[in-house]
This record gives C-alpha cells, structure tokens and sequence, in this order.
C-alpha cells in the first residue's frame, strides 16, 4: 500500500463513524480534505449516498481530488465499488447535463469522471454512464470535441458501438466537423453502424445536393457502403449539377474504392463505363472515370479496356493500357502487347513511346519486362530492351549484349531501326547510369 493509501486508511479509521453530508462540504476547503474525501469514499462501512458526496466532491476540487479520485476505485472491492459508482454516476450525469450558456469546468470534469468509471462500473451503472457521455458527445460537437482529460474520440473508442451509432445523425451536409465525425464512425468498426451511417448520410446527401460540398463527399467516402457508393455515382453522372460537383462526387467515390469503403460493383462498374464512353461528358473526367473502374482491379473489366486499345485516338489508347498495367500488370503485360503489336493501324511514335514510358513507371514489374526478352514477337522484344534502358541494371547488360548482333527489324514507331540497335542504345544508358 502506497503512502497515499497508508494516510487514507488512517482518516477512515478515524473518522469513518463521523462523516456528515457536512463534514463532505467542509473538507472541500481544508488542507487535508481531499484525503478525508478519498477515504470515505472507500469506507465500506460508511453509508454509500455518502461516498458518492465524497466521490463528487474530489470531482469538484479536481486540481486537488483527481489522483485521489482515481486511486481510489482500483482499491476497493468489485462488487462495493460498482455500488458506489450507481450512487455516482447520477450525481455526475446531472452535472454534465445542466444548461449553460457555454461549456463549465465543472461539466467537463463530470465528464472526465465518469470515462473513469466505466472501467469500473457495472450493471445500470456502467449504462448511465455509457449514456451521460454519448449525451455529452453528441451536443455542440464543435466545442466538446476535444474539451477535457479524455475527448470524444477517447470517448467513442471506450464505449464502442453504441457511441458511433449516436454520433450518425451528426453526419449532415454543412456539419463543420463532418470528417471528423465520419472517421469516428469507421473507427469504431461496427458493420450494423455503419451500414446504418451510410445510409442516413446518403439520404442528407441527396436531400442537400445543392449544398453539398467537397468535405461532404470527402466525409461520405470515409462511411462508404453501398448507399454512400450508390449515391457518389448518381451526383457524379448528375449531369444537372455543376462539373466540379461531378468531379468531387467521382473522385470521393475513387476515395471510397481505393479505401475499400467502397465495394465497386458490376453494377457500379457499369455505370462508370457507360459515363467513361459518353463523349458529352468532359474529355478528363472520362479519363478520371477509366482510372476508377481500373484501381478496384477487377480482372474482369480487362475485355472492356483491350477493345479500348483498339480506339482511334491515341489518347484513349494511353488511358487503355495504363489501366490494364494497374489492374494487373505483371499478369498482362505480354497479352497486353502482343495485342497491340497486332493493331497495327493504331500504333504510332507516341504509342511507343507511351507504352515503353508507362512500363517504366512501374518498377515492379522488371521481373516480368526481363522474361520478356526472350518472346518470339519482335515488337513485344522491342518494348522490352527500351524499357530496361530504363529500368535495366548491370545484371541485365549480359542478356541485352547478347542481342547486340540481332537484325530483327523494329516495326515502325520505335526509335531503332532493329533490335540489336535498340540493344545497343540500352547497354549505353545502363553504362551511363553507372
């Protein structure tokens, strides 16, 4: 036993028989009150509405009473201290429940002690409490956000579920701490809260869209789930609402996949694929909207992107294979470019340059660029000796030297006349790399 406790079990033996509703008042203001306090607080021979005065009067003179008020329950037996903490939380609920004009010491002390409790208190008790400080959390979230000892995020954590669950009808359009309420609710974890988040919020959402701002979407992306996803995608293929509002719904819904808030649907995939190919929307958004569907990487969207490998544009033929590179790159990338080697009206220079260019970019994929050195397609050769001029190492000069020789002629678009030029240009730049 601490020398603490030594002093607080000598004032219980002393003045344990003596404690008034009095005496509690009166040693608020003495030197050693706060030990008297604290040892009837833990008397359990003393009357327990009692030791619950004594209780809030430490919480009273927190500057003095705190460690006593946190020391003392540890101390006490299970079942005597959850008793007490019944007599308690009441008193600290009324407390943190008065109407004032702006947030008290003594509200948010209240407040303080009773997280504290939680670790100890039981039955209808540890309910009160759970319930005082959802209360407390879910008024003027601004203010209260990060008042006291332990915030409302330390707050929602410890209770859990329930607390996120309060905390959804805050997920409004214009709630200035959207976000941060948002992220409280995905912490906690719960799939029946959030699945209920996303649909309150999705509903706000589309009650408000010409309120709705990008930290509104921002925050949605964070709660996800199919309502939220659902709701992304209509103001994003709005064609009603303003451009930036349909990039901001899009990129928020990108947010969400990338996230895994979001599960991107063959319903979802749908949608985003008839927007993509609508040349009435703008040339970039439909862009942005390929990179969307490509980052969920789902195999099955690769048929779609091939046919756009096709597309007469050059442009669109880019966008084409930097999503199938995303979706699956080391699975593909030789499928990938014996099909383009085969579209010969639609490679140029660029194309070229792009596909070698986007490799590159990718620095994981040099395992597989390696093996393709020894393909029988000589574009498919081509692509792989430029992209290890890029990427290339001295580990990979013994391999390209042996193509030095070759006379395998490049087909057009490419810088080199023939693979074993191209071969030579490569073993430059890795020399130069050093």
């Amino acid at each position: 036993m601490t020398k603490i406790f030594v002093l607080i079990a000598t004032w219980a033996f002393i003045s344990g028989c003596e404690v008034t509703a009095e005496k509690i008042e009166l040693w608020k203001g003495t030197k050693n009150g706060p030990k008297k306090l604290a040892s009837a607080l833990i008397d359990p021979e003393i009357p327990l509405e009692l030791r619950a005065k004594a209780a809030v009067a430490l919480v009273e003179i927190s500057s003095r009473g705190w460690d006593l008020f946190m020391q003392s329950f540890p101390k006490m037996e299970k079942e005597d201290s959850a008793k007490v903490i019944e007599e308690i939380v009441p008193i600290l609920a009324a407390m943190v429940e008065k109407e004032e004009k702006a947030v008290t010491k003594s509200q948010v002390d209240a407040k303080d002690a009773l997280y504290i409790l939680l670790d100890y208190a039981a039955g209808t008790g540890k309910f009160q409490a759970e319930q005082a400080l959802i209360s407390w959390s879910t008024k003027d979230f601004n203010t209260r956000a990060l008042a006291g000892k332990y915030n409302i995020t330390a707050i929602v954590k410890k209770i859990g579920p329930a607390a996120a669950e309060a905390m959804i009808p805050l997920l409004t359009v214009n709630e200035v701490t959207v976000e941060h309420i948002a992220k409280l609710v995905r912490k906690a974890g719960d799939e029946k809260a959030l699945k209920k988040a996303s649909a309150g919020f999705a509903q706000n959402i589309q009650q408000n869209v010409n309120q709705v701002n990008e930290i509104d979407l921002v925050s949605a992306a964070i709660i996800g789930g199919e309502s939220i996803g659902n709701t992304l995608l209509d103001i994003a293929t709005n064609q009603e609402v303003t451009a930036k509002l349909q990039r901001f719904s899009l990129r928020a819904f990108s947010d969400g996949v990338s996230q895994k808030s979001i599960e991107l649907t063959d319903g979802h995939a749908g949608r985003l694929f008839a927007m993509a190919q609508n040349s009435a929307y703008d040339k970039y958004q439909r862009e942005e909207t390929y990179y969307v569907i490509a980052q969920a990487g789902r195999k099955q969207d690769i048929p779609v992107f091939e046919k756009l490998l096709s597309d007469r544009d050059s442009f669109w033929r880019a966008v084409a294979f930097r999503c199938i590179l995303r979706i699956d790159g080391a699975g593909q990338l030789q499928k990938t470019l014996s099909h383009i080697a085969r579209l010969r009206s639609s490679r140029n220079k660029d194309d070229v340059r792009e596909i070698i260019d986007r490799i590159a970019s990718f620095p994981k994929l040099l395992p597989t660029v390696r093996g393709l050195l020894g393909d029988s397609n000589t574009f498919v050769r081509g692509i792989a000796v430029n992209v290890l001029s890029k990427l290339g190492t001295a580990k990979d000069v013994p391999t390209i030297q042996k193509l030095v020789e070759n006379t395998d002629r490049l087909p057009r678009g490419f810088g080199q006349k023939s693979l074993g030029e191209a071969a030579l240009a490569a073993l430059e730049a890795i020399k130069k790399k050093g």
